[in-house]
């Protein structure tokens, strides 16, 4: 199996977290469906996983914070996903508003490193 350059797999990390920012709220209800359960979905479970999470920190791209904000992103997603939500839900649900504070957090730390 190829493996996928460090700097690729930071774009695609980047590229998951930035599916599931509070702006999603205000998106339409395909698009929120779309970017959530087709999009975001396969990111977590590739790019948020702990040996993905490893390889760019040990690299440098991303600080021991943003591991631990990553890895409990992670969690909370796999937890939500396996119950049933309406978009409305999700667009005003304390529990959606934690994922989404989450990805915020982890997309302006991207932009603005120590």
């Amino acid at each position: 199996m190829t493996q996928i350059p460090v700097s690729e797999l930071y774009e695609l990390y980047l590229d998951t977290v930035g599916r599931c920012t509070s702006d999603l709220r205000n998106r339409t209800d395909e698009d929120v469906a779309y970017e959530l359960f087709e999009q975001f979905d396969v990111g977590a479970w590739s790019f948020l996983h702990d040996d993905s999470l490893e390889k760019l920190r040990h690299a440098g791209y991303i600080d021991d914070e943003m591991v631990g904000a990553s890895k409990q992103l992670r969690e909370r997603w796999l937890a939500l996903q396996n119950q049933s939500w309406t978009i409305e839900e999700i667009r005003t649900r304390k529990e959606w508003q934690e994922l989404f504070d989450l990805c915020d957090r982890l997309k302006w730390k991207s932009n603005h490193p120590a």
